[in-house]
């Protein structure tokens, strides 16, 4: 039965660790969290596009020479057939090597300038590390 599962994950192109993702959500917010070169985390942040408003991922240098983004961002609705759609954004990163990064995600709308104060900032703190060290 296992070996069943395990072929019909990879046909799926899935690896048999990909339900194993750390997740991080608002309430994680400026918290520290460690991974391992190789681990994957995924964020997940409540959205309500109907409102006009998402969540913009800030890049910095640092973040993309320690994090690869295995999965762009992505809506998956809470609920079929809503009229407006509520649900999460997510983003899915694999630890690249090791290395300290911020990731700082902004809620606004799309059109809005940076002169504008956005509704919401959450912001993640992530340690690459093959082991955890003190800070």
């Amino acid at each position: 039965m296992r070996r069943y599962l395990c072929c019909c994950i990879a046909a799926m192109g899935l690896s048999p660790n990909s339900w194993a993702d750390k997740v991080l959500t608002q309430l994680d917010h400026r918290q520290m969290t460690w991974l391992k070169p190789k681990e994957t985390i995924t964020v997940k942040l409540p959205t309500d596009p109907g409102s006009g408003y998402l969540w913009f991922l800030e890049r910095s240098d640092s973040a993309l020479t320690t994090l690869h983004m295995a999965q762009d961002w992505r809506f998956i609705p809470r609920h079929k057939n809503q009229r407006q759609p509520i649900g999460d954004s997510t983003w899915r990163f694999i630890a690249r090597q090791e290395g300290d990064v911020t990731l700082r995600f902004i809620y606004r709308k799309p059109w809005q300038g940076p002169e504008i104060e956005p509704l919401d900032i959450r912001e993640f703190r992530l340690v690459v590390a093959e082991q955890e060290r003190n800070y």
